[in-house]
């Protein structure tokens, strides 16, 4: 489950951190999903619904499960998403 708290430090410490590519990349995700809670605070989609309630190794393990089924059936979205996270 998200924790507000530890959002904040993370967040916080990049902040503060030498800019670096990977820091200021961290850094863009992290505002995201704090935007989402901010806007969402009651849970959001049902997607985040259930990724909040799952441990995060077996989210990511099913996520990377789903994309390498979307990378079979759908390879031309697989890599705008890739390429989307570069």
């Amino acid at each position: 489950m998200y924790d507000w708290d530890m959002l904040n430090k993370v967040i916080k410490e990049l902040e503060s951190s030498p800019p670096a590519f990977s820091s200021i990349q961290a850094l863009a995700y992290l505002y995201v999903i704090r935007d989402h809670m901010e806007r969402y605070p009651d849970g959001g989609s049902e997607f985040l619904q259930l990724i909040r309630s799952l441990d995060p190794s077996a989210a990511w393990q099913m996520v990377d499960e789903f994309m390498t089924t979307i990378q079979l059936e759908q390879p031309d979205l697989y890599n705008s998403f890739i390429e989307s996270l570069r």
